[in-house]
């Protein structure tokens, strides 16, 4: 009854060790995949910005090309909001300067996206 007695104890501990090597497995398979998907958000947001920021420059630039950027748009300090998708609620706004409003001079266009 003895030697019976002490395999049953090893295999408790067998398992107990072995459960704990899975769940600290696990836990770190769980973190890691949060943490890729945190990136993955970030990455995207990201990239909306830098294309919130291009299409804001590129607005800008047609509005000069045109002619038709309206009067006090354009100047040192000046900056003047873009809403992306032209709806009014400004879910990335973009905030585009233009220091001259001219055709002939050069013009120098800033955009900055805050997501």
């Amino acid at each position: 009854m003895g030697p019976q007695r002490a395999e049953r104890g090893a295999a408790l501990g067998i398992v107990i060790l072995s459960s704990i090597v899975f769940s600290v497995a696990a836990f770190a398979v769980l973190n890691m995949s949060m943490s890729r998907a945190q990136t993955a958000a970030f990455e995207e947001g990201r990239l909306r910005a830098r294309y919130a920021a291009e299409a804001g420059l590129v607005k800008a630039m047609q509005l000069l090309w045109n002619g038709t950027m309206p009067p006090g748009m354009c100047g040192p300090g000046v900056t003047w909001s873009y809403d992306t998708d032209n709806d009014g609620t400004f879910e990335t706004p973009v905030l585009v300067t233009a220091s001259v409003c001219s055709v002939i001079l050069p013009n120098t266009l800033t955009a900055k996206v805050t997501f």
